[in-house]
């Protein structure tokens, strides 16, 4: 059983956006590696995910926030292995 401190990381390969005019939305699709022995040529290509406006907003917002948060609490190695 996984603590609430502990959770896998996926670590991104790379994005692709795209807009869905049609549905006033646009969408991510972020790909990852799965396991420390893949190459970035190997990463998962992820799915595809619909963003509205206003969530787009939100996430923007949120990614903001988070990024502010870490510039200010600066870099700190960690104190165990990564899963």
């Amino acid at each position: 059983m996984t603590s609430e401190n502990e959770f896998h990381i996926f670590p991104v390969a790379g994005w692709n956006i795209g807009t869905l005019p049609e549905i006033d939305a646009i969408f991510i699709q972020i790909a990852f590696l799965t396991s420390p022995l893949q190459t970035m040529g190997q990463a998962d290509p992820g799915r595809r995910y619909a963003f509205q406006r206003e969530q787009l907003h939100e996430l923007q917002r949120s990614i903001s926030s988070a990024l502010l948060k870490l510039e200010n609490a600066g870099y700190q190695p960690p104190q165990g292995p990564l899963q």
